[in-house]
């Protein structure tokens, strides 16, 4: 770990990959809306069913975040939080590299799989799963260890993998 020196102490910084944040710029989705909305809807196809009507709702109708809170009877800050965490989601290179690997594979698992049907699968339906449920639906480890089935420990193995395959690409 290496340390920089400030006028008062020293602030350790950590070696390694600089995480990547991603957060909406709002500078670049205000200069040029159309292209903002078109990259969010790009990807938006391979949200879960809710989350793609809401970003449909926004980006091709049109309605606004207070309109949609309305009409789901919460506050317009909870849907604007929503909102933002999804299209920040969609947007985050973790999210375009699992919905890339789940376009090109010859034959995806199904969604959401039947209880115990991963077990036996070969390793690549697996790891094909566990993308989805934690970078596509943007599950936690054990969130995605019950919704798949699956020893967390497996499902780590897997997240670590597509953490590799994704740094890699990033380099």
């Amino acid at each position: 770990m290496l340390t920089t020196t400030s006028t008062r102490r020293a602030v350790p910084i950590p070696a390694g990959p600089v995480p990547v944040v991603t957060r909406i710029d709002r500078r670049r989705r205000d200069a040029n809306p159309a292209r903002f909305a078109e990259r969010v809807m790009e990807f938006a196809r391979w949200l879960p069913l809710d989350e793609a009507a809401l970003v449909r709702s926004v980006y091709q109708a049109g309605r606004s975040a207070r309109e949609l809170a309305a009409l789901s009877q919460v506050s317009s800050r909870v849907m604007q939080r929503r909102l933002r965490r999804i299209v920040e989601r969609t947007l985050s290179p973790d999210f375009r590299f699992a919905a890339r690997q789940l376009e090109l594979a010859p034959s995806v698992p199904e969604w959401p799989p039947p209880p115990g049907s991963l077990q036996h699968a070969d390793d690549r339906h697996v790891h094909l799963a566990a993308l989805r449920a934690i970078f596509i639906e943007g599950r936690s480890l054990r969130a995605a260890t019950e919704a798949l089935d699956l020893p967390l420990h497996t499902v780590r193995r897997h997240h670590e993998l597509a953490r590799l395959e994704i740094d890699e690409r990033r380099s």
